[in-house]
């Protein structure tokens, strides 16, 4: 290619891009000389669109030699330098300079300063001022960090260790300040790697256009390059449009509230269904207790229907708390669920003053006495009925908390503290409050003792309960024995069930008393086979009573004292031909004699009390 001239000069001219040609070979040009970089200023200015105008000052020393000019390696692929080069002396003297963009396989994109002046930069300290703009949303150096823009800029690694290096981050005035960021550092082309975290300096200048916070790095390593950050106010940034960065889309609004006469309506039908489940349990507990000549004590002091009344509003007012607009679990809602749950208790029913009437004792068949009810209350979770009925509503209610979980997280947690409203309905008031009833709780204990004791062929055994005067159930089940040839006297040995308090419950204590006649022979054989009881009044005057209590509360126990007891009230003169009951020694005695008016045996019609 041939060279028009355009000043007059061409060999100038030529000389000029000769000696630039020579002098790309190296990233300091000296000519036989020593210089070093002794500091480093960038001013990054970035735009609301993302791009940014990067200016650096280089500042460098020469020592010796003649010095031609600098490399600038690490710039971004798309660096466009702008304008040329400056270089100013320590005098302030401007010496003219060129700047030329060089792409490289092996370090990439890099920009070469070369002074204009051949015979180069004698001795001194001079500034080079090199400026190129880039677009950091296409390089990816703006980035969402959470609810802010980081803006990031990767410095090139300098060729020696350099300290008090600095960079300040120009950008469009937003509502929230730009904050320096803590960056780590990468391995530069010098192969040193420098610390991941250190300390940074920063200052922050505002003003109505733009903000500038200046960043200052104690030291640099050689070769590393280090990435300055800052973080921004997205507003800042208005005329980006890329969607990685766009802002996200608004939540999509809240479902419409549900009509306010249908949630009025389920919550009224909710307080009526559990008032209605409270009264319920209120009649069953009076009912219960009556029968049992108890007291019923609910733990508010109401009339059924008030405290009913008020455990379903109360239950109603705290869902309605849970479910407005951001109640929750409110302190008010669970308030409410609590006086829900008082209202709806109860305690153990106190024991009123009332003396049993008279009745009438009478044997009964096994299998009318021993009957098993099967009877049970829904809303008491101690009976079988209960218990399903429970077990149905946990069901059910695990199934309205999955369901609602999909609409609300909180809403399994409020399914299970509404819930608790059922604890007082099915765990006071129960069963296990009442004293046992004295006809049917010692059924189960005697029908095992009247089956060993009917492997005993010498020993009658029948069940024995007390009607009442007038009634057609009775109120009390013994187990009555006597021996097939009782001695003369023994009115009969009762076995039966007494019932101990023990704090809110009772328990069983089996007890045998023994009925004889006064004067006669099974009265003496008592006072000296029992010489540590006391006798007490029967149930006639003529009637004495020897109450016995087993050492062990079973079976066992009471088989070990009926047994011997009811062989020492056997008559050997009327035994010989009974099974387990033949004497086999001398007999001395003479036939037994009647009393008169004194059977020998009860039969077993019974006695009137």
């Amino acid at each position: 290619m041939a060279w028009a001239p355009e000043d007059g000069r061409p060999l100038r001219r030529a000389g000029r891009i000769a000696l630039f040609a020579a002098l790309a070979a190296a990233p300091a040009h000296a000519s036989g000389g020593e210089s070093h970089e002794t500091g480093h200023d960038v001013h990054v200015r970035v735009d609301a669109a993302g791009r940014a105008v990067i200016e650096h000052a280089i500042t460098v020393r020469v020592a010796s030699g003649t010095y031609h000019g600098l490399d600038l390696p690490g710039l971004e692929r798309d660096a466009a330098l702008e304008g040329d080069a400056v270089a100013t002396a320590e005098d302030g003297r401007a010496i003219p300079a060129v700047a030329s963009a060089l792409d490289s396989p092996v370090k990439g994109r890099s920009a070469r300063v070369e002074v204009v002046d051949p015979k180069g930069l004698k001795r001194g300290i001079y500034v080079f001022r090199v400026k190129y703009a880039v677009d950091l949303v296409a390089d990816r150096a703006i980035a969402r960090d959470g609810a802010l823009f980081r803006v990031s800029w990767i410095s090139p690694g300098p060729a020696e260790g350099l300290d008090g290096a600095r960079v300040v981050f120009d950008l469009p005035a937003a509502e929230t300040e730009p904050r320096a960021v803590r960056a780590g550092s990468r391995p530069g082309e010098g192969g040193s790697e420098g610390p991941v975290d250190e300390a940074i300096l920063s200052t922050l200048r505002r003003g109505p256009e733009r903000d500038e916070i200046e960043v200052v790095r104690p030291h640099i390593s050689r070769g590393e390059a280090v990435t300055w950050s800052v973080r921004a106010d997205p507003k800042a940034f208005g005329a980006i449009t890329a969607p990685e960065l766009r802002a996200p889309p608004p939540p999509p609004p809240p479902p419409a509230p549900p009509r306010r006469d249908l949630r009025a309506a389920a919550l009224a039908a909710l307080g009526l269904l559990f008032a209605s489940l409270a009264a319920a349990k209120s009649r069953a507990v009076e009912k219960a207790a009556r029968a049992h000549r108890l007291a019923p004590r609910p733990l508010v002091p109401l009339a059924p229907r008030w405290r009913a009344a008020l455990a379903g509003a109360a239950l109603a007012a705290g869902v309605a708390l849970q479910t407005r607009d951001g109640g929750g679990m409110s302190i008010g809602g669970a308030i409410a669920i609590a006086i829900a749950m008082i209202a709806s208790a109860h305690l153990a029913p106190r024991a009123l003053p009332s003396p049993r009437g008279p009745g009438s004792w009478l044997t009964l068949r096994a299998d009318e006495a021993f009957a098993r009810v099967t009877s049970g209350d829904p809303l008491d979770a101690t009976t079988p009925l209960g218990a399903a009925a429970l077990a149905g509503i946990a069901l059910l209610s695990v199934m309205a908390a999955s369901v609602l979980d999909r609409v609300d997280p909180e809403a399994p947690y409020l399914v299970a503290l509404d819930a608790a409203v059922l604890l007082p309905i099915f765990f006071t008031g129960t069963r296990g409050q009442l004293p046992p009833d004295p006809a049917r709780a010692p059924a189960s204990f005697l029908r095992k003792l009247h089956a060993r004791l009917r492997k005993e062929a010498w020993l009658r055994a029948s069940p024995w309960a007390r009607i009442p005067t007038g009634a057609t159930e009775a109120d009390e089940l013994r187990l009555l024995l006597l021996p097939r040839a009782p001695m003369p006297g023994l009115v009969g040995i009762e076995v039966g069930v007494a019932w101990r308090r023990a704090g809110a419950g009772s328990w069983a204590a089996p007890e045998v008393l023994i009925r004889v006649h006064d004067a006669t022979a099974a009265a003496s054989r008592l006072t000296a086979i029992a010489r540590a009881a006391r006798p007490v009044m029967g149930r006639r005057p003529e009637e004495r009573v020897v109450r016995i209590e087993p050492a062990l509360p079973t079976v066992r126990g009471v088989l070990e004292a009926v047994v011997p007891l009811a062989r020492e009230l056997v008559d050997r003169r009327v035994a010989a031909g009974v099974a387990g009951l033949a004497w086999s020694g001398e007999e001395r005695r003479g036939p037994p004699k009647p009393l008169d008016g004194v059977p020998l045996a009860l039969s077993g019609a019974g006695a009137r009390v």
